[in-house]
């Protein structure tokens, strides 16, 4: 038996990159898929290898998570009338520093980054089955200091706050919500990861020597979404290879 047969599960981004390897996970586990991203063709695309892997895709929905009502757009497009499982995941990352963030720019990462996580986990809440999971993405960056990210790894202390008082206010009616903090990821968008350098400078910061694969992200969330993870509720889960344990 499937871990997640007949469950229905929303992840937001999962056009490509992290968001396209937990859809597929979660289909190949039995849940019927509801995909988001701001591209259609990244959605079929990832729809396609879903379906030709024998997973069930229930619903593309195409939306701008900067929209400030992208919640209410989403819950309007629903073809569902319950869910069980709700990952959030879809978010932006530039990099720029202190002194280089301009409103605009901080602007549009509290909307997709923020303020969408928030929303749509609100609106979605009526229509989520008792039992149900929400799953944030957060960031290992927490750990450290790395040029750039100010803005970003900042937003992600909100969500990690976000996911344990969420935890405290909905856990009566059975439903969990954790947060997944990712190290560095190969998820094949960024070709440093795989020079020599790249390789080298991660694998330095990393008590376990082998760089991270989307798969070990998509096998954390599978966990985090089924019955096996029913008492966990409020976690901050590194799944980040022992990032900046490395002696």
């Amino acid at each position: 038996m499937k871990n997640l047969t007949g469950k229905v599960a929303m992840i937001t981004g999962s056009g490509r990159g992290i968001g396209a390897h937990i859809a597929k996970r979660l289909a190949l586990e039995g849940a019927y898929v509801i995909l988001h991203d701001l591209e259609i063709h990244l959605l079929e695309e990832t729809a396609n290898e879903i379906r030709a892997a024998g997973g069930i895709v229930q619903q593309l929905i195409q939306s701008d998570l900067s929209d400030h009502d992208a919640g209410d757009t989403i819950t309007q497009r629903l073809n569902v009338e319950k869910i069980d499982i709700l990952v959030n995941n879809a978010g932006i990352a530039p990099v720029r520093s202190f002194q280089e963030v301009d409103q605009s720019m901080f602007n549009a990462m509290v909307d997709i980054n923020m303020r969408a996580v928030f929303f749509i986990s609100q609106k979605l809440l009526p229509y989520m089955n008792d039992g149900g999971r929400i799953i944030n993405i957060s960031s290992s960056l927490k750990k450290t200091y790395a040029p750039g990210f100010i803005t970003y790894v900042s937003i992600k202390g909100f969500i990690e706050a976000f996911t344990k008082y969420l935890a405290g206010e909905i856990g009566g009616r059975g439903i969990t919500v954790n947060a997944i903090s990712p190290g560095a990821i190969n998820t094949g968008l960024n070709p440093w990861f795989e020079t020599e350098e790249g390789i080298k400078v991660l694998l330095n910061d990393q008590a376990l020597k082998k760089l991270g694969q989307p798969s070990y992200i998509s096998d954390a969330v599978a966990f985090l979404a089924s019955e096996q993870a029913s008492w966990i509720s409020g976690a901050i889960i590194d799944v980040d290879g022992g990032f900046k344990l490395a002696p």
